[in-house]
């Protein structure tokens, strides 16, 4: 029962995700979620990807800044927040949605996962995304791989597109995963 819960909410995350990889000399770059909303990436943020996250071992977020309309999230622009310190599996940093290093037009986070090339986002990724920024951020991006000049390999996640109960079932999802690896590892 358990694996096969596990199994559902992996293929329920990746409905809810759009897996990417794409070539930066196109101007735009316009993704499509199964539910019908898109998040479209200027040609400037692609390359500020590929060019921030290209050999990092150290995780960095950036926050990312837009503007939505009808059913689709225009990311524009770029820009890091104040980070107070960062190794390859956390950032300790300001919010971008609140007090002093607040950003106008934020839609939500993106960051990198270089070490282990996983698009996924970890349990304490969703729990900012869903619980500390529930109002202020509306898309997630974690970037997995950067093969320049030629592409980034990231996946967007929109929020609206997660069910209420998603946290839990995420945290069960994440717990069974760990298990298998140690009884692999044993």
């Amino acid at each position: 029962m358990r694996r096969g819960l596990a199994s559902l909410l992996f293929l329920g995350l990746s409905g809810c995700a759009t897996s990417n990889t794409i070539n930066a000399e196109e101007s735009f770059f316009p993704f499509s979620s199964s539910s019908g909303q898109n998040v479209v990436y200027s040609a400037k943020v692609i390359n500020s990807f590929i060019h921030i996250f290209e050999g990092r071992i150290n995780e960095i977020p950036l926050c990312l800044i837009g503007e939505e309309r009808e059913k689709s999230y225009f990311v524009s622009d770029i820009t890091v927040p104040y980070i107070n310190s960062a190794d390859s599996l956390t950032a300790n940093y300001s919010q971008c949605s609140e007090g002093r290093w607040r950003v106008e037009g934020y839609l939500g986070l993106a960051h990198n996962h270089s070490l282990s090339g996983n698009c996924l986002p970890s349990l304490i990724d969703m729990e900012r995304f869903l619980e500390k920024e529930k109002e202020t951020a509306k898309i997630e991006v974690i970037v997995c791989g950067v093969n320049f000049p030629y592409g980034l390999e990231f996946s967007t996640y929109i929020k609206s597109n997660l069910p209420e109960n998603f946290l839990d079932l995420y945290d069960d999802f994440l717990k069974e995963q760990y298990h298998h690896v140690s009884e692999d590892i044993n």
